[in-house]
């Protein structure tokens, strides 16, 4: 069948299917692809495609068929270990239209010439448009049904402890009573290890939980900890506040209360189209030179640079996982992460999933009643931070000279 591309009337048209959001409506374009088995004959898709992407603008795009055509020498299993003509022109292609190959899941290989024989040929030439921060994403998801297994499986961490001490005082006792017995003194060894790993395991959990420096200089086993922390819980919890226009909102009607102020608090996006004259708002300016260099191509060791300066105590996001973990985990994650961040600053797009923010409200004042009391603050997630890490990063170098020298923040050394 010697046809390009296959849609629903022309080669330049697609599938539309509207969903409709809470918002708005959102459109989806889907292609779907049978291309020519010579090279020179994808061509006309190639170009077809391009002119596509323009029909699409910024709206999604699924691509998908046979294509016929390898993406890269990791596609076919033999054959020539260097690029062809057919590589490099569908590569060109996915460049261009700003599609990205989606990981594959079951069959690596979709397509094989003589798969029994010792010359068979095996290759990946069906696709479909996907993200590296889609993987990444997927992962750290099933890993956390891992980690809640593991964490139903270790049961309440505080009862470990209390249980682990009774073992230890009671192996310390009989030892005390047969000092020369040596099953004794392994015993005691043995239950003081695990103690001292139940006591480490539960003050990263309260540490993660509550954020106490008491945890760093204090005793973190007393019960009278566990009776402050309990305090300080019960002191977050709001049963009731004062509006703006200070009228008393109880139940369900405080949520919605501090929903309403914080919609109109932080505002709400809007054109604004009354800017004039902006080429004379800034006297400084860039250089050429320095701005080239801010939009270079990120590399790998800034994004393993920018992960490891994220501080370690910083509350991680509604995905769960700290900096910590990355750091941790580097040689496993690292290049999976690395690929979702470079990602973002080749396409622009990031994943609903990696932007989505906990806002958590602080209280300013000791004893609060009024709305206005609490200060809101976000925690995002790591991936989110390592990307916004990487722009501040390129801009601090910068900053110095293009900001006022009568202005000091957010320069160091003013």
């Amino acid at each position: 069948m010697d046809v390009n591309l296959i849609t629903v009337a022309t080669s330049i048209q697609a599938i539309q299917c509207q969903i409709v959001g809470v918002h708005s409506a959102l459109n989806c374009f889907i292609s779907f692809i049978y291309a020519a088995n010579h090279y020179s004959q994808r061509r006309v898709l190639w170009r077809e495609l391009d002119m596509h992407k323009g029909f699409v603008c910024d709206n999604p795009w699924v691509v998908m068929g046979d294509v016929n055509a390898s993406l890269s020498i990791d596609d076919t299993s033999s054959g020539s270990s260097k690029s062809t003509i057919a590589m490099s022109e569908f590569k060109e292609c996915v460049d261009n239209i700003q599609v990205t190959d989606i990981n594959h899941s079951d069959f690596k290989y979709t397509w094989n010439q003589r798969p029994k024989s010792d010359t068979g040929i095996l290759k990946k030439i069906d696709r479909v448009e996907g993200h590296h921060m889609s993987a990444v994403v997927k992962r750290m998801r099933s890993l956390k049904k891992r980690l809640r297994v593991l964490a139903w499986e270790k049961g309440n961490l505080h009862t470990n402890v209390v249980e682990l001490r009774g073992n230890l005082n009671k192996a310390q006792l009989h030892l005390d009573k047969n000092p020369h017995d040596v099953q004794a003194r392994e015993r005691v060894s043995n239950v003081l290890k695990q103690f001292n790993e139940s006591v480490l395991e539960e003050q990263r959990f309260l540490k993660q939980k509550e954020n106490f420096e008491w945890l760093r200089v204090g005793d973190n086993n007393s019960s009278y900890f566990y009776k402050t922390v309990k305090g300080r819980i019960n002191r977050s919890r709001v049963n009731s506040i004062r509006n703006q226009d200070d009228i008393w909102m109880e139940g369900e009607d405080v949520a919605r209360t501090f929903v309403d102020h914080y919609k109109q608090f932080l505002g709400q996006e809007k054109q604004c189209n009354n800017i004039r004259n902006v080429d004379q708002l800034f006297t400084n300016h860039l250089s050429r030179e320095q701005a080239d260099h801010m939009i270079r191509q990120v590399s790998d060791q800034e994004v393993k640079n920018a992960m490891f300066d994220i501080g370690d105590n910083k509350s991680p996001g509604p995905d769960g996982y700290s900096s910590v973990f990355f750091k941790e985990a580097w040689d496993i994650v690292g290049e999976d992460v690395t690929k979702a961040v470079k990602q973002f600053f080749t396409n622009d797009q990031l994943l609903m999933e990696i932007n989505h923010t906990i806002l958590s409200l602080l209280l300013k004042v000791q004893s609060t009643s009024k709305i206005n009391d609490y200060r809101p603050i976000s925690c995002c997630n790591t991936i989110y931070k390592c990307i916004s890490k990487v722009i501040v990063n390129r801009i601090s170098g910068c900053l110095k000279d293009i900001v006022g020298e009568n202005q000091s923040a957010f320069i160091s050394g003013r």
